[in-house]
């Protein structure tokens, strides 16, 4: 945790990792949403699927 953090109240404490959690949570879900979609377009030539 950043120095700061420990300085800020708890409430904000725990509204700044919700909102962290979150942000993770949606980027997770888009990742798999983009894989999916990837796994569905064929892999052009010279291009691997996971990038």
């Amino acid at each position: 945790m950043p120095r700061w953090f420990s300085r800020l109240d708890t409430q904000t404490q725990k509204s700044a990792v919700a909102a962290y959690s979150t942000v993770c949570i949606i980027g997770a879900e888009l990742r798999a949403a983009g894989s999916a979609t990837e796994r569905s377009i064929p892999p052009t030539p010279g291009r691997t699927p996971h990038e």
